[in-house]
């Protein structure tokens, strides 16, 4: 906690980031989750992953299943 810390400490601070984190915005969830199962390797062609993301996204039915009603704010 203490140590200095140096230009090589922030490249490889920088690398680890760039590696590690995925980062999806809520206004564009659908894209995002795309984007993870590119990076993850998820193949969403298999039948049964893409009935989850259909239910997921509300695109088989009229309700989203991650969704839940809420009274209108004024």
């Amino acid at each position: 906690m203490n140590d200095v810390v140096n230009e090589n400490d922030l490249q490889l601070a920088m690398a680890t980031i760039k590696e590690r984190f995925i980062v999806g915005l809520m206004e564009k969830m659908e894209e995002s989750f795309h984007r993870f199962n590119a990076v993850m390797g998820i193949d969403e062609n298999e039948e049964k992953k893409r009935i989850c993301m259909d239910k997921f996204f509300g695109h088989a039915v009229k309700k989203k299943s991650n969704s839940n009603s809420h009274p209108t704010v004024r």
